[in-house]
Protein backbone atom coordinates (compact mmCIF):
# COMPACT_ATOMS: atom_id res chain seq x y z
CA UNK A 1 0.00 0.00 0.00
CA UNK A 2 3.01 2.47 0.57
CA UNK A 3 4.66 2.11 -2.97
CA UNK A 4 1.73 3.95 -4.59
CA UNK A 5 2.21 7.34 -2.40
CA UNK A 6 5.90 6.96 -3.59
CA UNK A 7 4.81 6.91 -7.34
CA UNK A 8 2.91 9.94 -6.83
CA UNK A 9 5.66 11.83 -5.37
CA UNK A 10 7.92 10.75 -8.10
CA UNK A 11 5.31 11.44 -11.19
CA UNK A 12 4.60 14.53 -9.75
CA UNK A 13 8.93 15.49 -9.17
CA UNK A 14 9.25 14.51 -13.04
CA UNK A 15 6.65 16.62 -14.27
CA UNK A 16 7.97 19.75 -12.27
CA UNK A 17 11.59 19.13 -13.98
CA UNK A 18 10.17 18.79 -17.11
CA UNK A 19 8.30 22.26 -17.00
CA UNK A 20 11.71 23.77 -15.48
CA UNK A 21 13.63 22.49 -18.61
CA UNK A 22 11.30 23.51 -21.15
CA UNK A 23 11.02 26.99 -19.61
CA UNK A 24 14.57 27.18 -19.57
CA UNK A 25 14.60 26.06 -23.29
CA UNK A 26 12.68 28.84 -23.99
CA UNK A 27 14.38 31.05 -22.18
CA UNK A 28 18.05 30.04 -24.44
CA UNK A 29 15.54 30.32 -27.78
CA UNK A 30 15.01 33.71 -26.90
CA UNK A 31 18.95 34.68 -26.47
CA UNK A 32 19.86 33.16 -29.34
CA UNK A 33 16.78 34.64 -31.94
CA UNK A 34 17.89 37.78 -31.25
CA UNK A 35 15.06 39.67 -29.20
CA UNK A 36 15.72 43.27 -29.30
CA UNK A 37 17.64 44.64 -25.93
CA UNK A 38 15.71 46.51 -23.40
CA UNK A 39 15.92 50.19 -24.29
CA UNK A 40 19.02 50.72 -21.44
CA UNK A 41 21.16 48.52 -23.29
CA UNK A 42 20.73 49.68 -26.71
CA UNK A 43 23.98 51.66 -28.29
CA UNK A 44 22.60 55.38 -29.18
CA UNK A 45 23.56 56.64 -32.75
CA UNK A 46 24.28 60.09 -32.76
CA UNK A 47 23.74 62.19 -35.73
CA UNK A 48 27.36 63.73 -37.22
CA UNK A 49 27.69 67.40 -36.00
CA UNK A 50 29.11 69.11 -38.99
CA UNK A 51 30.18 72.92 -37.62
CA UNK A 52 28.75 75.17 -40.40
CA UNK A 53 32.04 77.13 -41.09
CA UNK A 54 34.21 73.83 -41.79
CA UNK A 55 34.97 73.44 -45.35
CA UNK A 56 35.02 70.45 -47.74
CA UNK A 57 38.88 68.88 -47.89
CA UNK A 58 38.93 70.16 -51.23
CA UNK A 59 38.31 74.03 -50.62
CA UNK A 60 40.68 76.30 -49.43
CA UNK A 61 40.84 77.71 -46.26
CA UNK A 62 40.38 81.33 -45.96
CA UNK A 63 43.43 83.36 -45.14
CA UNK A 64 43.55 83.69 -41.69
CA UNK A 65 43.44 79.84 -41.48
CA UNK A 66 39.49 79.23 -41.24
CA UNK A 67 36.89 78.23 -43.89
CA UNK A 68 34.42 80.93 -43.10
CA UNK A 69 32.76 83.00 -45.81
CA UNK A 70 34.76 86.65 -45.96
CA UNK A 71 32.73 89.71 -44.66
CA UNK A 72 31.82 91.73 -48.38
CA UNK A 73 28.71 92.69 -47.48
CA UNK A 74 28.02 96.34 -48.52
CA UNK A 75 31.29 96.24 -49.51
CA UNK A 76 32.66 97.57 -53.71
CA UNK A 77 34.87 95.15 -55.16
CA UNK A 78 36.74 96.47 -58.61
CA UNK A 79 36.86 94.30 -61.00
CA UNK A 80 39.27 95.46 -63.06
CA UNK A 81 39.99 98.70 -65.70
CA UNK A 82 40.49 98.80 -69.08
CA UNK A 83 40.66 101.88 -71.76
CA UNK A 84 40.17 104.35 -69.02
CA UNK A 85 36.74 102.57 -68.21
CA UNK A 86 37.05 100.55 -64.57
CA UNK A 87 34.11 97.83 -63.33
CA UNK A 88 32.95 97.68 -59.60
CA UNK A 89 31.10 95.13 -58.11
CA UNK A 90 28.68 96.38 -54.64
CA UNK A 91 28.05 93.32 -52.72
CA UNK A 92 24.78 93.02 -51.86
CA UNK A 93 25.62 89.32 -49.98
CA UNK A 94 28.11 86.14 -50.42
CA UNK A 95 26.36 82.80 -50.02
CA UNK A 96 27.23 79.08 -49.97
CA UNK A 97 25.04 77.09 -52.30
CA UNK A 98 26.63 73.28 -51.83
CA UNK A 99 30.00 71.78 -51.12
CA UNK A 100 31.66 68.37 -51.86
CA UNK A 101 34.80 66.70 -51.10
CA UNK A 102 36.66 68.92 -54.35
CA UNK A 103 35.09 72.18 -53.52
CA UNK A 104 32.60 75.12 -52.20
CA UNK A 105 29.92 76.61 -54.52
CA UNK A 106 29.64 80.06 -53.41
CA UNK A 107 27.41 82.91 -55.35
CA UNK A 108 28.34 86.94 -55.15
CA UNK A 109 25.17 88.71 -55.41
CA UNK A 110 26.32 92.48 -56.41
CA UNK A 111 25.27 95.20 -58.24
CA UNK A 112 27.82 96.17 -60.47
CA UNK A 113 28.75 99.95 -62.53
CA UNK A 114 31.48 101.75 -64.17
CA UNK A 115 34.19 104.44 -64.15
CA UNK A 116 35.25 106.38 -66.96
CA UNK A 117 39.08 108.01 -66.37
CA UNK A 118 40.84 110.19 -68.59
CA UNK A 119 44.29 109.79 -66.58
CA UNK A 120 45.55 106.87 -64.96
CA UNK A 121 42.48 104.99 -63.50
CA UNK A 122 42.26 104.41 -59.55
CA UNK A 123 44.21 101.58 -58.04
CA UNK A 124 41.53 101.53 -55.20
CA UNK A 125 37.44 102.07 -54.62
CA UNK A 126 36.53 105.51 -53.39
CA UNK A 127 33.15 107.13 -52.65
CA UNK A 128 33.67 110.27 -54.94
CA UNK A 129 34.45 108.52 -57.94
CA UNK A 130 31.68 109.07 -60.88
CA UNK A 131 30.31 105.46 -60.72
CA UNK A 132 27.01 104.88 -63.09
CA UNK A 133 25.31 101.99 -61.53
CA UNK A 134 23.77 99.41 -63.56
CA UNK A 135 20.22 98.54 -62.28
CA UNK A 136 19.33 95.22 -59.94
CA UNK A 137 21.48 92.79 -59.26
CA UNK A 138 24.01 89.87 -60.69
CA UNK A 139 25.26 86.46 -59.26
CA UNK A 140 28.39 85.24 -59.81
CA UNK A 141 30.03 82.40 -59.02
CA UNK A 142 32.91 80.91 -57.27
CA UNK A 143 34.25 77.49 -56.49
CA UNK A 144 36.67 77.67 -54.02
CA UNK A 145 39.01 74.76 -54.71
CA UNK A 146 42.42 73.64 -54.80
CA UNK A 147 41.88 71.37 -57.23
CA UNK A 148 40.00 72.78 -59.78
CA UNK A 149 39.37 76.55 -58.92
CA UNK A 150 36.86 78.50 -61.34
CA UNK A 151 34.73 81.71 -61.23
CA UNK A 152 31.59 82.46 -63.34
CA UNK A 153 29.52 85.36 -64.42
CA UNK A 154 27.12 86.57 -66.14
CA UNK A 155 27.99 86.40 -70.24
CA UNK A 156 27.36 89.93 -72.14
CA UNK A 157 24.21 88.16 -74.30
CA UNK A 158 22.62 87.22 -70.97
CA UNK A 159 22.35 83.19 -71.98
CA UNK A 160 24.05 81.87 -69.03
CA UNK A 161 27.45 81.83 -67.62
CA UNK A 162 30.81 82.74 -68.63
CA UNK A 163 33.55 80.45 -66.27
CA UNK A 164 37.19 80.91 -66.16
CA UNK A 165 38.73 77.76 -64.96
CA UNK A 166 42.00 79.33 -63.14
CA UNK A 167 45.62 77.91 -63.17
CA UNK A 168 47.05 80.85 -60.72
CA UNK A 169 50.35 79.91 -61.72
CA UNK A 170 49.72 80.33 -65.03
CA UNK A 171 47.42 83.15 -65.80
CA UNK A 172 46.26 84.48 -69.64
CA UNK A 173 45.33 88.30 -69.52
CA UNK A 174 41.80 87.77 -70.06
CA UNK A 175 41.49 86.14 -67.03
CA UNK A 176 42.98 88.11 -64.03
CA UNK A 177 39.49 89.97 -63.18
CA UNK A 178 37.91 86.95 -62.60
CA UNK A 179 41.54 85.96 -60.09
CA UNK A 180 40.91 88.89 -58.31
CA UNK A 181 37.37 88.19 -57.93
CA UNK A 182 38.01 84.68 -56.56
CA UNK A 183 40.37 85.59 -53.89
CA UNK A 184 37.97 87.84 -52.45
CA UNK A 185 35.51 85.55 -52.23
CA UNK A 186 37.05 82.38 -51.21
CA UNK A 187 39.79 84.05 -49.03
CA UNK A 188 39.44 87.76 -48.76
CA UNK A 189 42.15 88.93 -49.97
CA UNK A 190 43.36 91.17 -52.73
CA UNK A 191 45.29 89.21 -55.35
CA UNK A 192 48.91 89.87 -57.08
CA UNK A 193 49.53 87.87 -60.22
CA UNK A 194 52.53 86.05 -59.52
CA UNK A 195 52.59 85.67 -56.03
CA UNK A 196 53.82 82.46 -55.64
CA UNK A 197 54.24 82.06 -51.79
CA UNK A 198 51.02 83.32 -51.36
CA UNK A 199 49.34 80.56 -53.90
CA UNK A 200 51.60 77.67 -52.17
CA UNK A 201 50.52 78.81 -49.12
CA UNK A 202 46.94 78.53 -49.51
CA UNK A 203 47.08 74.81 -51.77
CA UNK A 204 47.43 75.99 -55.20
CA UNK A 205 49.77 74.12 -57.13
CA UNK A 206 50.73 74.43 -60.50
CA UNK A 207 48.68 72.50 -63.19
CA UNK A 208 44.73 72.63 -62.45
CA UNK A 209 42.39 73.09 -65.09
CA UNK A 210 42.42 76.67 -67.60
CA UNK A 211 40.24 78.27 -70.43
CA UNK A 212 36.82 79.16 -70.42
CA UNK A 213 33.19 78.12 -71.48
CA UNK A 214 29.71 80.14 -72.45
CA UNK A 215 26.57 79.68 -72.00
CA UNK A 216 27.57 77.57 -68.84
CA UNK A 217 25.61 77.13 -65.79
CA UNK A 218 26.79 77.09 -61.97
CA UNK A 219 26.79 73.52 -61.57
CA UNK A 220 29.15 73.32 -64.41
CA UNK A 221 31.89 74.50 -62.47
CA UNK A 222 32.12 72.01 -59.83
CA UNK A 223 31.67 69.13 -62.40
CA UNK A 224 34.98 66.66 -62.89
Amino acid sequence: MAAAPNRSRLAALAAVATLSLIAAGWSLLGRRGGDAPKAEERGRTEPLAVAPDRAPAGAPATADGGAGLPRLEGTVLAIGCRQGECRWARVARLERLTAGAQGELRRLVARRGSSLHRDDPPSAWSADLPVEWEEGEASDYAFCSTARPAYAFPGETGEGLIIHYLDFHDLAGYQLASAGLYMRVCHGIGFVDGDEATLRRLGYRPGTRSGQIEGAVPEELTRF
